[in-house]
């Protein structure tokens, strides 16, 4: 990750990033279990800590096989910043193979060997629940690197479609290195319910725009930061992916996290299964 240039201010975790799932440790009569479910309780799923803990990939919902994916994704990220780099890579190998059955089986293992306190809430990933994404009209950049006055990149247009919002500059290096990937998910998903929408942080147009020309183009819509787009989105360091669901909330948010579990390679796979 790369700090915001220098002159912003970083910034404590918004509200909407709380976690849109619980996980619960429950002690009974017949031993220790984990609970996972949605906050409304709609969807729900429980396991006693020493069984198989897994139901057939086949046998679960579209909703609670979201609910177990969210998990792990949350799972994973913990392991990330606890720099449990094996359990990380382990599951993230899980998670990109599209083995569910496994992935579900770790989860649940890891849950009952660890706690659910080894889970903490800092995220809001998977299900279909979160905070109303801040909303976004900014002047598009063009590929000559001429910035619209009347033309316009506004997140509102993309409702009823999964939006990745992706914060960068030209300026980072790991955002140059994020953004291969990025043109990857764009044509994995041409044509399905699904957008790519740049902002261009603390950045030049005319200097971004010559760097993306280089590098493969304006593959996707790209606008320029302005007024306090910083603020809104609590912009602390770029690159900065926020997923936006259907419905206009925020489904997850990672800062620099292109070899993680939100890069754009390993976070395909997971749309797969959402985006029609």
């Amino acid at each position: 990750m790369t700090p915001a240039a220098p002159g912003a201010a970083r910034r404590t975790a918004p509200a909407w990033l709380v976690s849109s799932l619980l996980i619960v440790l429950l002690l009974s009569g017949c031993g220790q279990k984990v609970r996972l479910e949605t906050p409304d309780g709609s969807v729900a799923l429980e396991y006693s800590c020493g069984g198989t803990g897994a139901a057939p990939a086949h046998a679960r919902t579209r909703a609670e096989k979201a609910l177990v994916r969210g998990t792990a994704l949350r799972v994973i990220r913990r392991a990330d910043r606890m720099r449990e780099f094996d359990q990380a890579r382990r599951l993230t190998r899980i998670f990109e193979t599209g083995h569910e059955a496994d992935l579900e089986r770790r989860v649940v293992s890891y849950l009952c060997a660890n706690g659910a306190a080894d889970a903490p809430a800092d995220v809001a990933v998977f299900p279909d629940s979160g905070t109303v994404a801040p909303g976004l009209t900014l002047p598009r950049l063009s590929a000559d690197g001429r910035v619209g006055r009347t033309d316009s990149v506004r997140l509102a247009d993309y409702r009823g479609r999964w939006v990745l919002v992706s914060i960068f500059g030209t300026w980072c290096e790991p955002c140059r290195a994020e953004y291969p990937a990025m043109l990857r998910l764009a044509r994995r998903f041409q044509g399905r319910d699904f957008a790519i929408l740049g902002v261009l942080y603390q950045d030049t147009p005319a200097a971004a725009a010559a760097w993306l020309r280089s590098n493969g183009g304006l593959a996707y819509p790209i606008g320029v930061a302005a007024g306090d787009v910083g603020d809104r989105y609590r912009v602390s360091g770029v690159p900065e992916l926020v997923l936006v669901d259907p419905a206009g909330r925020v489904a997850g948010f990672c800062v620099g996290c292109q070899y993680s579990w939100m890069g754009p390679d390993s976070l395909g796979v997971h749309l797969d299964s959402l985006v029609s």
